[in-house]
């Protein structure tokens, strides 16, 4: 992933090595989930994911792993309201 703020809600739904470059931030609308991963095999790296609600009755959080396996969150700046990952 590119440098940037890059703002949204995202979702992973097939095994990807999602990557970013030195500044790369997926920034959410403040409510609900940032990044839903929903797919096994997937690496989330090097990004800061930011932006969730606080609802902790929703689950809201930065990082939501949805029933999955063999997935790698590494060297990522979570920031949270909620949930962290």
């Amino acid at each position: 992933m590119l440098a940037g703020v890059h703002r949204g809600s995202f979702a992973i739904t097939l095994p990807v090595h999602l990557r970013g470059e030195p500044g790369a931030v997926l920034e959410g609308p403040g409510q609900g989930t940032v990044l839903t991963v929903s797919a096994d095999g997937v690496t989330v790296a090097d990004l800061v994911v930011r932006g969730s609600g606080a609802d902790l009755f929703e689950d809201d959080a930065v990082i939501l792993l949805a029933e999955v396996e063999d997935v790698t969150i590494e060297r990522c700046r979570v920031e949270a309201r909620a949930f962290g990952i």
